[in-house]
């Protein structure tokens, strides 16, 4: 149906925004069909991939980078108007309390992905916008 790969726009290799979540893809390739999109992260050499259910069910995918690299998360997908909006869930553990991470993906008007990730109280959030690489 659709797809596409990217870069991330800004230089630096930030580390997450406080939320824990580890530095952005260098870049991605997004594919879609009628019930699920398909994200692949590229971190320097590690290739992470990530599924989105499209009809409201949910996902276990394994957080990608940051501190909790490799932790398997509740990944629960919705759409909001022109926006897929996810829940993302990660479970309690030893010394940690459950988190909750809100995450919304959309093209701006010049056709950039904007993917807006936030906890669910708000306190930190972070905004990343990656380009369509030309070939």
């Amino acid at each position: 149906m659709g797809g596409g790969r990217g870069k991330r726009e800004v230089a630096g290799g930030g580390r997450g925004g406080g939320l824990g979540l580890g530095p952005a893809a260098t870049e991605l390739v997004i594919t879609q069909n009628a019930t699920t999109l398909t994200v692949t992260e590229q971190r320097d050499t590690a290739t992470t991939r990530l599924l989105y259910s499209l009809e409201g069910g949910s996902q276990q995918n394994q957080l990608p980078a940051g501190k909790l690299a490799g932790v398997v998360a509740k990944y629960k997908s919705e759409w909001k108007g022109q926006r897929l909006q996810t829940h993302i869930t990660v479970p309690a553990a030893p010394g940690r309390s459950q988190l909750e991470y809100i995450e919304t993906r959309y093209l701006d008007a010049d056709g950039t992905l904007v993917v807006e990730t936030t906890t669910t109280t708000g306190a930190n959030a972070r905004r990343l916008v990656y380009k369509r690489a030309t070939s």
